[in-house]
């Protein structure tokens, strides 16, 4: 699971509640995103909580109620499952943590033609992935671990990896290594094969806090997880959700702002964080499972967005890597595929930032910056 330092601001203007959060991924990504809700009932209050999980994840949940609602004991009930459902799923995925489910995987010591039993929640992870691998032409791949490994290595060592070793690791990276039967049955077909969902999970996880919150009835709310976030207005319909992405070279600007009454599903990814450095030279921390190789610098955000329930914080989680690896042109491609996610992506070209907005995203996006 990806780790994370944390920048965290918040800002409160009357009515006008604004949080900027800004999140440094030290193994996926760095995400920044700001949060802007705009609540033109003056009775509307918020049940606010916030955490760090994942191992510095930060993470945020609100429920909003009329004044005159009496029923705070009962929402925070709803709030602590809430955080509950999140560490159950961390117990899930986590491969940095021996007892879960994925590091017992990863350090198994069964040979690889046996079949082993997994989790429902792990089961639907995959088939996410298997979908997303098969989407995105290979692009998205949960068995990048060794990947990973061979550079935080080669980090240690200050040497970037030979070419042999490249070959080496590529021979246990794959979604075909691996098969899922109707038993919910996994079969490694390498002995070296190993899972990592950092790249889907925290959308998971935020996919499954919404749908307890709604079945518990909160008609009004938000579920944030770094860069992930979902929202959703279905009491006060009025109120007003803002999304700002924040300028890839300038912790302190934002880039643009994207504006819209109703539900939204939003994930960001990119190289805000700071890169691999190894002899002094600077390497992009999101690998090409198809080369054991960083992916190219030239993207530096990749924002996607959905305005319907068709599509889950988990696709839209997965997608935002694969987009990464793929680059803009072949990576918008594949998001052309979903009819139901916008875009803006930045990219630096000739020492210049250029964006790629989908025109479905237009009528609510402003760029402050083009």
């Amino acid at each position: 699971m990806d780790e994370e330092n944390l920048k965290h601001h918040f800002k409160t203007k009357k009515n006008i509640l604004i949080f900027l959060i800004i999140t440094i991924l030290t193994l996926v990504s760095l995400i920044f995103n700001r949060l802007l809700l705009s609540n033109t009932s003056k009775d509307l209050k918020q049940i606010s909580s916030e955490r760090l999980i994942y191992n510095g994840i930060p993470s945020r949940i609100i429920i909003f109620k009329d004044e005159n609602e009496n029923e705070r004991g009962n929402q925070q009930k709803i709030i602590d499952a809430s955080w509950k459902e999140f560490d159950r799923i961390g117990m899930i995925v986590n491969p940095f943590s021996n007892s879960s489910e994925v590091a017992q995987l990863n350090n198994r010591y069964k040979k690889s033609s046996e079949l082993i039993s997994v989790s429902k929640d792990l089961a639907k992870l995959i088939n996410y992935s298997i979908q997303i691998n098969s989407t995105s032409n290979g692009a998205f791949d949960p068995t990048v671990w060794p990947i990973k490994n061979l550079w935080n290595k080669a980090r240690e060592h200050d040497r970037p990896p030979s070419q042999q070793e490249l070959d080496i690791v590529l021979k246990d990276v794959g979604m075909h290594l691996i098969t899922l039967d109707l038993q919910n049955r996994l079969r490694f077909l390498r002995p070296n094969v190993k899972l990592d969902f950092g790249g889907i999970a925290k959308g998971y996880a935020v996919d499954l806090v919404r749908d307890l919150l709604q079945k518990n009835g909160v008609l009004d709310g938000l579920v944030q997880c770094g860069g992930e976030t979902a929202s959703w207005s279905k009491k006060f319909s009025s109120k007003e959700w803002k999304i700002a992405i924040q300028h890839p070279k300038n912790s302190n600007t934002l880039w643009g702002v994207i504006k819209r009454v109703g539900s939204i599903r939003a994930s960001t990814s990119g190289n805000y964080r700071q890169p691999i450095k190894i002899q002094g030279k600077e390497y992009y921390h999101i690998f090409n499972p198809k080369t054991a190789k960083p992916v190219s610098d030239k993207i530096l955000s990749v924002t996607l967005i959905s305005f319907s329930d068709v599509v889950s914080n988990a696709t839209i989680d997965a997608l935002t890597k694969s987009i990464l690896v793929l680059g803009e042109r072949e990576g918008i491609k594949v998001i052309k595929k979903f009819k139901e996610i916008e875009w803006v992506i930045i990219i630096e070209r000739d020492g210049s930032l250029i964006e790629f907005v989908s025109d479905g995203l237009k009528p609510y996006y402003t760029s402050l910056h083009i």
